[in-house]
């Protein structure tokens, strides 16, 4: 499968990067390939693994190459079982790189449609992978630095498609491409927001508060609510009425949409969703306890079991995708016994590889959201989320939106303005009910789940555009070589 001059210089099956050999590319974002590589050492040793290849275009700038080498960093001081462990950081034919954990399973938005919209099916198993989420999103907003302090982590993204359901039933958050931090290598530029609108906190769109751990409380108690209900806490036509709703809307009872929530979830969530950051519970971990007893007590002793609900729903698919991926690996590791080393693989087993790209490319926007950068023009601004709000509060909507660094005079929208292009929830037949974010991964049995969590420019926008960047042959050692841009994370 030709992916463009642009991308050619990445590296291909069969090849090494590194320590890591190249078995399959699992998904193509807007900022990095996913490949899946073999760590191999004495005594037969071995291990597969996820790498993300950082695309030669966005390599040539810093800021990108920073949030890149953040993720890196902010990932690689929390050690728990519930987020996705980075491995290994470097350099290959100019290009950064990170090493993670391989996850064989669904994205949470993906489990979700499958259950359906019933809240007796969706509240046990929901209850069970928030719980984990929770311990998971702890762990983050409690991981210090090399000098013992506080990183004060703020994911800034947390969403059902952040939340990772392995096949052996363990939950893992992912994808710290826009986390803040302390100590980050690059800054959020004033006036951008970071992260899914719909999730977004009340004071990442106005400003009221300090940004904290408790604008991720709020973007849990969200995924939380709508995974309890089946449907969207807000219902929006465009992003002024997003942004109004997440400051201004009455919140529905969860309790009322969701009546076999225990009492003590449904208050929790209540809590989470206090617009006042100082009512919010103070951890994530408040949060865990309280969703993991809930699970307890509808599911029996034995708890819910996360692995049987993903085989029940997703068997004959995963079946198929680990069949699949092993014989890729196999025909890699058949390279090792006489192959050019350095080559690709051909014939029918770069067939093989291709094969796994087309679905794990689509999941890669759901699970993993590898975004394209948007262009200044796209950026939602906090300048311009304060015409929207104002514009809302004198129940027009006929605001100017003041984009930052646009040199294009403001527009008025019109009284039902179209939804930008750079919105993340778009309006749907059935406004209130969770859209099938995923539904493009039931059409294919190639594997979306062999997949790592990937960083986000931007978490709002799907646009993708080709590179301009046309870049010649690789050198003929695969040996790493230096980017000036690129700085120790560590």
């Amino acid at each position: 499968m030709d992916l463009g001059p642009e991308l050619r210089s990445l590296p291909t099956v069969g090849e090494t990067v590194d320590r890591y050999r190249i078995v399959a590319r699992i998904g193509l974002g807007g900022m990095a390939v996913v490949y899946a590589v073999r760590r191999s050492s004495i005594g037969g040793f071995e291990k597969l693994l996820a790498m993300k290849v950082m695309l030669p275009n966005l390599a040539l700038d810093a800021r990108f190459v920073n949030m890149f080498l953040d993720e890196a960093r902010i990932a690689s001081h929390i050690q728990h079982k519930n987020v996705v462990e980075v491995l290994d950081v470097g350099t290959w034919n100019e290009l950064p790189f990170l090493v993670m954990e391989l996850l064989s399973g669904r994205s949470f938005s993906h489990l979700l449609s499958a259950l359906g919209d019933t809240p007796d099916a969706r509240v046990p198993v929901a209850l069970a992978v928030l719980a984990q989420a929770a311990e998971g999103l702890h762990a983050a907003h409690e991981a210090l630095g090399a000098d013992g302090r506080s990183l004060d982590v703020v994911h800034r993204d947390v969403s059902p498609q952040n939340i990772f359901v392995t096949t052996d039933g363990e939950v893992k958050v992912v994808d710290f491409g826009v986390a803040a931090a302390r100590g980050r290598l690059s800054d959020t530029r004033t006036g951008e927001l970071k992260g899914k609108l719909r999730y977004l906190a009340p004071e990442q769109v106005t400003l009221a508060h300090p940004l904290t751990r408790a604008a991720d409380i709020w973007s849990l108690g969200v995924v939380a609510w709508e995974a309890f209900t089946g449907r969207r806490l807000f219902t929006e036509a465009n992003e002024a009425t997003a942004l109004w709703n997440i400051v201004e809307a009455p919140i529905e009872d969860v309790a009322a949409l969701a009546p076999s929530l225990p009492a003590a979830c449904a208050a929790m969530v209540r809590r989470c969703l206090e617009r006042d950051p100082a009512r919010r519970p103070k951890s994530a971990q408040e949060i865990g306890a309280v969703f993991a007893k809930g699970a307890r007590d509808l599911a029996g002793p034995g708890g819910v079991d996360l692995a049987g609900a993903l085989a029940n729903r997703f068997g004959d698919a995963l079946a198929r995708e680990r069949t699949m991926f092993a014989d890729v690996a196999r025909d890699v590791a058949a390279l090792d016994g006489g192959a050019d080393a350095e080559g690709d693989a051909s014939g029918t087993d770069a067939a093989k590889a291709d094969a796994l790209v087309p679905a794990a490319r689509t999941a890669l926007t759901t699970v993993t959201e590898v975004d394209t950068p948007r262009s200044q023009g796209e950026k939602t601004s906090r300048r311009g989320v304060v015409t929207l709000l104002v514009a809302a509060a004198t129940a027009t909507f006929a605001a100017v939106v003041a984009f930052r660094g646009s040199t294009a005079p403001a527009a008025s929208a019109p009284a039902s303005p179209a939804t930008p292009a750079s919105t993340e929830a778009k309006t749907s037949p059935k406004p209130d009910a969770l859209p099938d974010e995923d539904a493009a991964l039931k059409a294919t049995s190639a594997p979306p789940s062999l997949l790592a969590a990937s960083p986000s420019a931007s978490a709002t926008t799907r646009s993708r555009s080709p590179s301009p960047i046309r870049r010649g042959p690789k050198p003929a050692s695969s040996a790493p070589m230096s980017n000036p841009l690129i700085k120790n994370p560590f």
